[in-house]
């Protein structure tokens, strides 16, 4: 008997999709002689169920079965974020215009499966902010659990010619064992802002 192993799903791509069973007398279960191969796209969302079809050929019939695999992957988001302040200026956990300040940043896992070895590097386009140490490590995230990079913050300044309320935009790229990858966003808000001071167009426009 041969076996063929096909799928639609387009998170998949099969490597190998034959193999032999060999004979197969009445009422007994064989294993296929070798393994099917197959990949599942990184992008791949966790719980997402893969389908395959398996086409058995023997004796010029065939016989089909419909095999189901969920994907079980670690899908890390953004949790919390905290400033570590001091130095020169008043530490209030706040990062304001002029400021430098580490920051600690919590992730949460939403995924299936834990993942291991998570680092993430801070990046942003803001020319307003240096981003003075970008790597943060973040150790080993089980199945909804939260790890945070306390043990390796990252560095940030601020321009001394920010104004209080601004919204920095911040980029987590993360890494981890296996290859897995992902972008978290993160917004760091500088400043306190009072009632006389500018926050931008509303969603109206003033």
């Amino acid at each position: 008997m041969t076996g063929y192993l096909t799928s639609d799903d387009p998170w998949v791509t099969i490597t190998d999709g034959e193999e032999q069973f060999g004979t197969i007398g009445p009422g007994s279960t064989v294993p296929s002689q070798e393994d099917f191969d197959f990949q599942v796209s990184t992008a791949c969302t966790s719980g997402h169920l893969l389908q395959f079809v398996l086409r058995a050929h023997t004796g010029g019939q065939d016989y089909y079965t419909v095999i189901e695999i969920p994907v079980r992957s670690p899908d890390l988001v953004y949790s919390d974020h905290a400033i570590i302040d001091g130095g020169s200026l008043v530490g209030n956990g706040i990062l304001d215009p002029g400021e430098s300040a580490d920051l600690v940043v919590t992730l949460r896992n939403d995924g299936l499966a834990g993942v291991t070895g998570v680092q993430a590097t801070l990046v942003s386009s803001d020319l307003w902010f240096t981003i003075d140490q970008a790597v943060g490590n973040f150790g080993n995230v089980g199945p909804g659990a939260t790890a945070s990079n306390s043990s390796s913050p990252f560095e940030i300044t601020a321009d001394a010619l920010l104004r209080d309320g601004y919204e920095g935009h911040f980029t987590l790229e993360i890494t981890g064992d296996g290859g897995y990858e992902a972008s978290v966003p993160l917004v760091i808000d500088v400043g306190t802002t009072g009632t006389n001071d500018p926050m931008g167009p509303d969603e109206y426009g003033y």
